[in-house]
C-alpha cells in the first residue's frame, strides 16, 4: 500500500526569523529528503550541527578586528554582519494512515544547524597579547552560538509533542507555534547578551 508523507521544512537565523518554508507531498517509499550534516566537537558534539569557518588574520588586535569585519558573515534576515552566525532548519514528516488519516504519533522531526565562526590563520603569527584576547573571545563566541543551536535542538521534542497532540489538519500549525517560541527565545537571548558581547564574545 502506498501511503503519502507530509514533509515540512523551515529555516531560521540566530535572530529567530524564518528564511523560507516549504510544504510538500511525497511517496513514503521514496528516500528521505532530510539533510545530513557533520558533527561539531567545538559545539559540545551537538547532533546535526555543522560548523563552517571563515579565516581571519593579523598580528595585532586591531588588524585581527579589521579582518573579522571584512570576512564575517551576513545575517540573511537583517543584512547585518556578525562575528558568529547560527542558521537552523527544522523539518518534520509523517506517514499517512491506512484509514486515510495520518500517523502523527510517529512523526519524525529533525533540526539541522549551521554555525559560522572565525578561525585565526596561524600562518600569520599574532602577538601574544592579541592571541590571549583571541582565545578568550573565541571561547565565548563558540559558547554563545552553541546556545543558539541548543534552542533549535530543544525544539525538536517540543515540535514532536505538538504534532502528536494535533489532528491532521492542525499539526503543521501546532508545530509552527513551537518555531515561534524558538525564535522568541533566541531573539531574547541576543537582546539580553548584546549578541554575546556581555558574555565575553567581543574582540578586542
Amino acid at each position: 500500500m502506498s501511503l503519502t508523507s507530509f514533509f515540512y521544512n523551515e529555516c531560521g537565523s540566530k535572530s529567530g526569523l524564518a528564511k523560507f518554508t516549504r510544504l510538500a507531498l511525497m511517496l513514503a517509499m521514496l528516500p528521505s529528503l532530510l539533510m545530513t550534516t557533520g558533527h561539531a566537537s567545538e559545539l559540545l558534539d551537538y547532533p546535526n550541527v555543522q560548523v563552517t569557518y571563515y579565516t581571519v588574520s593579523g598580528k595585532t588586535t586591531s588588524a585581527i578586528r579589521s579582518s573579522i569585519n571584512h570576512f564575517r558573515p551576513v545575517d540573511p534576515d537583517d543584512g547585518k554582519r556578525y562575528d558568529g552566525l547560527t542558521l537552523w532548519r527544522i523539518e518534520w514528516q509523517w506517514n499517512g494512515a491506512a484509514n486515510g488519516g495520518c500517523d502523527l504519533a510517529n512523526a519524525t522531526v529533525r533540526a539541522i544547524i549551521t554555525v559560522s565562526l572565525p578561525k585565526l590563520d596561524d600562518k600569520v603569527p599574532a602577538q601574544k597579547a592579541a592571541l590571549n584576547k583571541w582565545n578568550a573571545y573565541i571561547t565565548a563566541l563558540k559558547g554563545h552560538e552553541a546556545n543558539h543551536a541548543r534552542f533549535a535542538l530543544n525544539g525538536v521534542a517540543q515540535v514532536k509533542r505538538a504534532i502528536a497532540k494535533s489532528s491532521c489538519d492542525t499539526a503543521n500549525a501546532a508545530a509552527k507555534l513551537i518555531l515561534e517560541d524558538i525564535r522568541s527565545e533566541s531573539a531574547d537571548y541576543d537582546r539580553k547578551t548584546d549578541h554575546g558581547a556581555k558574555e565575553g564574545a567581543v574582540f578586542p
